[in-house]
């Protein structure tokens, strides 16, 4: 009985494939080699002086801090002007670095109806407001530091 067992488990060993194996010095080498870091995270601080906040800024606070420095804005933050009210023809364009943008519906004219927050989806084409009807459109722009 113990043979038959023995027997059975060395024939699936040899159905079944080993799995891959990669030392993990060389997975950290591969993922390495991406070049040097976008300006996001600062230098820090030289020893025994307290840092700067261009120093010791990262990620989008550092991304607005050298935009404003350029002075430019680094996020647009300017509401929609809603020349017409969007139809499924002549929607409302919205611009976006991303495929997914919310957007917040106060109707047309402006002030119309408390603000509705649209999720305008690029797949999806028009989304249209559920309250007074107007359509938008996203349109995807390159951000600025695309590479």
């Amino acid at each position: 009985m113990l043979a038959a067992r023995i027997a059975a488990r060395a024939s699936t060993a040899a159905i079944r494939p080993r799995m891959a194996t990669r030392a993990c010095s060389v997975a950290t080498v591969r993922l390495g080699a991406h070049g040097p870091a976008e300006p996001f995270v600062g230098p820090g601080s030289k020893p025994g002086t307290i840092p700067t906040e261009l120093e010791q800024s990262t990620g989008p606070e550092r991304f607005e801090y050298l935009r404003e420095l350029e002075g430019k804005e680094a996020f647009d933050m300017k509401p929609l002007e809603p020349t017409h009210m969007g139809t499924p023809a002549q929607p409302i364009v919205v611009q976006s670095v991303e495929d997914v943008r919310y957007v917040g519906c106060t109707g047309f004219p402006v002030d119309s109806h408390d603000t509705l927050w649209i999720r305008v989806n690029k797949e999806k084409g028009v989304d249209r407001c559920p309250e007074c009807g107007c359509c938008y459109q996203l349109k995807r722009v390159d951000p600025p530091t695309h590479h």
